[in-house]
């Protein structure tokens, strides 16, 4: 079990780049509503990878440090840190 982990961790590491220049990786937009009035406050983006053999990928999959470890120590992956403002 721990060497599937292990063998995911890699492959992720090895194809999130190409995903990132390839637009794999999306943002998905979820409103903030006040319950009260219904009124839109805010927004956040939600990052998923559009995987081509895995399907849709949380960003739990694919920020953990095993696979991006600079996402411990720079606070996001590289080449993320302006997205989704630098795509579409």
């Amino acid at each position: 079990m721990a060497g599937e982990a292990e063998d995911l961790a890699a492959r992720l590491r090895a194809e999130f780049p190409h995903a990132l220049r390839n637009g794999q990786v999306v943002a998905y937009y979820q409103p903030e509503v006040e319950f009260a009035t219904g009124r839109l406050v805010a927004a956040e983006s939600l990052a998923r990878w559009e995987h081509p053999e895995l399907g849709t990928l949380p960003p739990a999959l694919f920020t953990r440090p095993s696979v991006l470890p600079s996402t411990t120590t720079a606070g996001s992956p590289s080449g993320t840190r302006n997205w989704p403002r630098s795509t579409g």
